[in-house]
């Protein structure tokens, strides 16, 4: 199967080392595998591109932090002129678009 994929030991050393520690940073991981961090950067991209590594997550505790509710509001103006009054008038809004 790996070579389907086109992958070597490398990429294989990367992925186990990685299982066992995912938050060792690169440059260490580079240098536990006698590469420099650049090609483990390198490695782990294209690891990401061949869908082998899902990505990577950030799991934040928000209410240890001081956030105790998530809300999300949409707000739907008639005119677009309206929307620079409005958010003078409101005290903590974070505008997104899309």
């Amino acid at each position: 199967m790996s070579h389907n994929l086109n992958i070597d030991k490398l990429d294989l050393q990367i992925i186990s080392e990685m299982m066992s520690n995912a938050e060792i940073s690169y440059a260490d991981l580079g240098k536990k595998l006698f590469v420099s961090g650049g090609t483990i950067h390198v490695r782990m991209k294209k690891l990401q591109e061949l869908g082998i590594v899902k990505g990577t997550r950030l799991h934040v505790d928000l209410k240890m932090i001081g956030y105790d509710v998530i809300a999300f509001i949409g707000i739907f103006l008639e005119k677009a002129h309206f929307t620079t009054p409005w958010l003078k008038n409101c005290a903590k809004c974070r505008r997104s678009s899309g």
